[in-house]
């Protein structure tokens, strides 16, 4: 399999990894950091959620965050949506491409929002014939290796979920979701490979956590099966809240310095990243994580220091 040289890079921080913020970050702070991830050099950005209110204030602000996107050139913005009620209003507010989430386990699928995986395939359907036709819907298949309910996902879940989602439309990007971070490289690996053998010419992402430290490993499992885009958060900020004890995602500055260190182009300008980085460090009440970040801060400290 010749592996692929380049890979596309999905900043998911200022959703997936704002919703886990518990105080409530400035609407133009937020503003700010997606500018600087954009101007970082990442085309891709997940901007936020349109969701209820009450349930997730911390992206109460989204119409706001939708159209500063909007003003990014060359950038493909994205917004995640639980159900056709709330796709209707990210479309109003502008969103240009969705993203839908449904569960490969019936109990995070509940908890996550509030509908069996059958109802969540008929919100889906309604979604897609209100999807704005410049980009094509993502879904993201959450829980696709292990639920944090339900243990280790059988590939049969998540191939049979594929099967009924790609019926609805072949033009979807797939996002197969490590939600808990407890998968290890080769469960990772085998997915894949499966997946691939039998969806011919289908797009997928791969969204990792990295709650055991496993994220990169897990990333570079799926390179080395010809998966080129991933799902990354700015300093490894995130953390789903219905799967209890995840952490972050995984670091977008750990993506970028391991791929570009293989020679793996990612686009992406590091020191500009670094500096959104340590901005998102600061943010009160933020869980970050990742390890690139914390080397080359020490690095360029002990150059200002004259420590060799």
């Amino acid at each position: 399999m010749k592996l692929p040289l380049k890979v596309n890079l999905v900043e998911v921080g200022p959703r997936d990894g704002f919703q886990a913020v518990s105080g409530f970050i400035p609407t133009t702070e937020k503003e700010k950091i997606v500018r600087g991830l954009h101007n970082s050099g990442l085309s891709r950005l997940e901007i936020t959620s349109v969701v209820s209110k009450r349930a997730v204030p911390q992206l109460s602000d989204a119409r706001s965050i939708i159209q500063v996107g909007n003003q990014l050139d060359t950038c493909l913005t994205q917004v995640l949506v639980p159900n056709v009620k709330y796709a209707e209003r990210a479309i109003d507010f502008g969103a240009k491409k969705l993203v839908f989430v449904l569960s490969a386990s019936p109990s995070h699928n509940y908890r996550n929002v509030r509908l069996s995986i059958k109802d969540s395939l008929t919100e889906l359907r309604e979604v897609l014939s209100l999807h704005p036709s410049n980009a094509s819907l993502r879904v993201n298949i959450a829980t696709a290796l292990d639920c944090p309910f339900e243990g280790m996902t059988p590939s049969s879940n998540v191939t049979n979920l594929i099967e009924k989602i790609l019926t609805m439309s072949s033009d979807i990007e797939l996002a197969i979701c490590d939600t808990t971070g407890r998968c290890t490289p080769d469960k990772v690996a085998q997915l894949f490979s499966h997946l691939i053998s039998v969806f011919d010419d289908q797009d997928w992402v791969f969204h990792a956590h990295d709650t055991f430290g496993t994220g990169v490993a897990n990333c570079l499992a799926a390179w080395h099966e010809g998966i080129d885009t991933f799902d990354c958060s700015v300093a490894g900020l995130g953390g789903c809240p219905f799967a209890p004890g995840s952490s972050g995602n995984v670091a977008t500055e750990d993506l970028v310095w391991l791929f570009e260190a293989m020679s793996v182009d990612t686009g992406v300008q590091m020191e500009r990243l670094l500096e959104v980085a340590n901005q998102v460090e600061r943010i009160p009440t933020a869980l970050t994580g990742g390890r690139v970040r914390h080397a080359l801060n020490n690095q360029q400290n002990q150059t200002r220091l004259g420590v060799s």
